[in-house]
């Protein structure tokens, strides 16, 4: 029988900084073969029918092998490259990958801007809500837990926890907080309602928890899924809160975001803003399909998205002459 070689398996923590170096700053590669030899160059292995930005070897080269997107732990996050960005507030990566506020203006809600509204404070070039941010939450630079949300300028912990040396527990079903902070159960029990057991009886053993599924933010519908930050555990499913909609993964305000306007999914041009959850472009311009547009001299839409003059006019103070 003929052995397989072996191939050596890579950490992802060492297989995307090396990637990310080859492939050069502030690139979003797409192009699935170029990902699969610069993930080859760096010792790992890379799964040619993977859809998404980046990703990196976690099998042995086989046909089974898998690859493991890159998660954000934030439910505002997006991934740019190897990152993962707000693109609400990001100067470097502000309402889109790669689109970069010039060093005097500032990112505010998606768009660059030579000042914040007043609604919002500049952080660092970011024009961020301090009531609500989970990265700047009641000052510039107060970052909440992974678990936690901004609420009314105060990092807190989704209900049914309690903030145990900065990290949020559930004292029902923690074994290292079984009931209180710092009180911990032997190893061969389990917590159970706040108080250690020797077993789960009817509730579901997460490890050494016992967890009501339905509800808890560490093992949301099934034993090991967490919600990401900003988010809770609902019936089993990890949801967005009241104002936010869950868009590939991410919670965004539709009513503002300019790449989920008014719907997830739905962009709108570079130029323009997201308001109340529609496209505005600037001045005159107006939407049309992906594009801002003057429809007072634009042939292809004359007078109206759509309206094309013939070829032998032009589009004169929205007619076609």
């Amino acid at each position: 029988m003929i052995s397989r070689p072996q191939r050596r398996v890579v950490r992802g923590d060492v297989l995307l900084p090396c990637m990310a170096r080859l492939l050069g700053p502030r690139r979003l590669v797409r192009d699935v073969v170029v990902l699969a030899m610069t993930a080859a160059a760096c010792g790992g292995t890379q799964s040619l029918d993977f859809p998404g930005p980046l990703v990196a070897g976690a099998g042995d080269g086989g046909p089974d092998s898998q690859a493991t997107a890159i998660t954000c732990a934030r439910s505002d996050e997006s991934v740019c490259g190897t990152t993962c960005v707000a693109l609400a507030d990001s100067p470097d990566h502000c309402g889109r990958c790669e689109v970069v506020c010039s060093p005097t203006s500032f990112c505010d809600r998606g768009t660059c801007a030579g000042a914040c509204t007043s609604d919002l404070t500049a952080c660092n070039r970011a024009c961020v809500a301090l009531d609500s941010d989970l990265r700047n939450c009641g000052a510039c630079g107060a970052t909440c837990g992974l678990s936690q949300t901004c609420t009314a300028g105060q990092c807190v912990c989704p209900t049914g926890t309690t903030s145990c040396a900065g990290a949020c527990v559930a004292f029902d079903s923690d074994p290292a907080n079984c009931g209180a902070c710092g009180v911990a159960c032997a190893q061969n029990q389990v917590c159970l309602l706040g108080a250690c057991a020797a077993d789960c009886g009817a509730s579901v053993q997460c490890g050494r928890s016992c967890v009501d599924v339905s509800s808890n933010p560490h093992n949301c519908g099934a034993c090991g899924k967490s919600c990401p930050g900003g988010t809770s555990c609902k019936s089993g499913l990890c949801v967005c809160p009241v104002g936010r909609l869950q868009c590939n993964g991410a919670c965004v305000d539709v009513t503002s975001d300019p790449q989920n306007c008014g719907g997830c999914g739905t962009a709108c041009p570079l130029s323009a803003t997201c308001t109340a959850g529609a496209c505005i472009c600037s001045g005159a311009m107006t939407v049309c399909g992906t594009a801002c547009v003057d429809t007072r001299v634009d042939s292809a839409n004359c007078g109206g998205c759509g309206v094309t003059c013939a070829a032998t006019k032009s589009c004169k103070g929205s007619r076609c002459q």
